[in-house]
């Protein structure tokens, strides 16, 4: 893979940039993302950064063979730490590394990042707990996109600082622009711990590639549910109806939606 060749996810990341924004890629591993975004001209100028001195070395490399190095800066940083002066309007890019990961990175040094005008998050692990998280973080998802890619689903956001929004259902906080009520008959609880397991922006806006998931999902979790014995695994059956329940009210809901973006 090269500037001129990215994955999906990484695709899908560019995307979700502003046009004009100064980038801070943080984790950038070999840049090819910074590249990506500057050689179109998506992006006036990068930043770009990883803790690892093997990234560094090799994004620099990658950076100067393209004749970018005025364009694009490299350097090592742990997260966000040391980020004295954002220019402005400015993204903050953290893709490929896991949800807690991401969490601890924003948390460690929370008023840097609400310096931010946008943030794109590729979140690999734990998503549930990272919708959940940025709550605490008084960062809200404006923008979700699913993606298929080799066999596996990855989620891009796009977060904005600020205050968080009043859940759809109900007086409860969420991380999530929200609209209408999407599950009326559900309690507030409920819908917000579908809303997080699944993605508010994903479900509300009929995503294809989530429609898939959901399929996806639900064949796993009745294959396993058919191989347990209810009068031994009690508490595990009971998790696993209660699993399959949630997929089955989203998939009522994106019922008739086409299904896309597979890269297999």
């Amino acid at each position: 893979m090269t500037g001129d060749d990215l994955s999906a996810r990484l695709l899908t990341v560019a995307a979700m940039v502003t046009p004009g924004m100064y980038v801070y890629d943080v984790g950038c591993d070999h840049a090819f993302l910074s590249i990506y975004l500057v050689r179109r001209n998506i992006s006036p100028l990068a930043f770009a950064s990883d803790v690892r001195p093997g990234p560094v070395r090799t994004a620099t490399e990658h950076v100067i063979s393209e004749g970018l190095e005025n364009r694009i800066s490299v350097t090592q940083r742990d997260g966000i730490k040391g980020i004295d002066e954002v220019r402005h309007p400015a993204t903050l890019i953290l893709a490929g590394m896991g949800g807690p990961l991401i969490l601890q990175i924003l948390g460690a040094d929370i008023d840097t990042a609400h310096m931010f005008d946008e943030l794109i998050v590729s979140p690999q692990s734990c998503i549930e707990e990272f919708r959940s998280g940025l709550t605490d973080l008084d960062l809200r998802i404006t923008e979700e996109k699913m993606v298929h890619e080799s066999g596996k689903f990855y989620t891009v956001m796009k977060l904005k600082p600020g205050l968080t929004q009043s859940c759809a259902c109900g007086h409860l906080k969420v991380s999530y622009e929200t609209g209408e009520n999407l599950f009326p008959d559900l309690t507030d609880e409920h819908c917000r711990h579908i809303y997080d397991l699944y993605g508010y922006a994903l479900i509300a806006g009929r995503d294809p590639v989530l429609a898939r998931y959901l399929e996806f999902e639900r064949r796993v979790l009745n294959e396993i549910a058919g191989e347990l014995d209810p009068a031994q695994h009690k508490d595990r059956s009971d998790q696993l109806r209660e699993q399959i329940a949630d997929n089955e009210h989203v998939s009522k809901l994106m019922e008739g939606c086409a299904y896309g973006n597979s890269n297999d």
